[in-house]
């Protein structure tokens, strides 16, 4: 059963306000305009919320209406003081306001990231807070299901096992079974190196698009945005190496 409240509005969520607030030329549209039914379509669509934490008024046109009246508080060029913002709302304001042309790619983006999570099958796969990456909940959903395919992991370790004889993380050398004896047997977590902006499908993945990792150096490589790539994080603990044997 849905919660008496819906959840909080993410990054995602307000950057396809934001592009809808100056798509139509810094104004504020009523509940009753048909671009914001159409965000609110989307918005309903887009997987990033559980099912079960909606209610039933989950962005429907009247409190998309209201959210884009914050925008118009934010606006110092709008007449209307609009409602008050959130952190994140002002954060996302100030990010993109001056450099609309990237607001719009930032946009379109996500609505093909979600476009590429309705075509897979795993689109409700449940995904824990301390699993969101810096770039946001849909690239961290679509990692998420790219990462746990089974069959290419499976095969990606055996083959590593074949031409060396241990995973091995590619950024720290790190190797479970040398730390942890047999609970560390064949045990790493491989990681996607291919930018979801390269990519338009979910389903195929190559064994040359996964590197074997350890935990820590994954989490890493997603800490920054965009990602890291494993030459610069292992450039990145190389430099750091050499500064401490100072």
């Amino acid at each position: 059963m849905a919660g008496s409240q819906n959840p909080n509005w993410t990054r995602e969520e307000a950057v396809l306000l934001l592009d809808l607030y100056f798509s139509a030329g810094r104004q504020y549209l009523s509940s009753e305009h048909p671009r914001i039914g159409e965000l609110s379509d989307l918005l309903k669509n887009l997987q990033i919320h559980d099912w079960a934490s909606r209610t039933e008024t989950f962005r429907n046109s009247t409190g998309i209406s209201m959210m884009l009246a914050c925008f118009a508080g934010i606006d110092p060029m709008h007449p209307w003081q609009g409602f008050r913002a959130s952190k994140m709302l002002k954060e996302v304001w100030d990010e993109f306001a001056e450099d609309t042309p990237r607001l719009k790619h930032a946009a379109d983006q996500i609505r093909r990231l979600n476009a590429l999570l309705n075509s897979t099958s795993s689109t409700h796969a449940s995904m824990s807070d301390d699993e969101e990456f810096v770039e946001g909940k849909l690239v961290t959903k679509l990692h998420t299901i790219r990462e746990r395919n089974s069959s290419a992991v499976k095969r990606k370790k055996a083959s590593v096992l074949k031409k060396t004889g241990a995973l091995e993380c590619e950024v720290c050398a790190f190797n479970f079974e040398e730390t942890y004896g047999d609970l560390g047997k064949e045990f790493a977590e491989c990681h996607h190196k291919v930018p979801l902006s390269e990519i338009d499908s979910v389903t195929t993945t190559y064994l040359s698009d996964l590197a074997i990792v350890c935990a820590n150096c994954h989490r890493m490589l997603h800490r920054s945005k965009p990602s890291l790539s494993i030459a610069k994080l292992r450039n990145m603990l190389d430099s750091n190496d050499n500064y401490g044997s100072r």
